[in-house]
């Protein structure tokens, strides 16, 4: 889970906090940009953002561009941390909080529910072991 806070934007109706429950979303002015700004200096899928080994990784998905971090100009990728900003065309967020988020299978999720019904000698132990096998 990533939290943004949106601190300044040319249309004000788009200042707040977002959270993105994705290790890994673009931020632009497209329809398909997971986090669609409406500032006109912002190209369709400007900056990538995405967890890395625990760090939070801003890149931007641009040949022809520029983003800032903590008020410096970077033209590829760079570190944020908790309470970093960064500026991507006349937009300015604020880096609240991240998590990598941990993908749990459906088979992880079956197993540990069945490790639990067998601690309880669960009459639907039995039916839950033939889901299993069919898994």
């Amino acid at each position: 889970m990533i939290e943004l806070e949106i601190i300044h934007c040319p249309n004000n109706d788009f200042l707040g906090t977002y959270r993105i429950f994705k290790d890994l979303f673009h931020i632009g002015s497209n329809l398909s940009a997971e986090l669609r700004v409406k500032d006109n200096a912002i190209m369709a899928n400007h900056l990538i953002i995405d967890i890395e080994e625990d760090r939070l990784r801003a890149t931007l998905n641009l040949d022809d561009g520029f983003f800032l971090v903590d008020g410096k100009r970077t033209t590829s990728l760079k570190y944020l941390n908790i309470g970093s900003s960064f500026e991507v065309g006349n937009t300015r967020f604020l880096v609240k909080q991240f998590s990598a988020q941990k993908i749990v299978t459906k088979r992880e999720t079956l197993n540990k529910n069945t490790d639990e019904l067998i601690k309880e000698k669960s009459p639907l132990l039995s039916y839950i072991k033939k889901l299993q096998t069919e898994l």
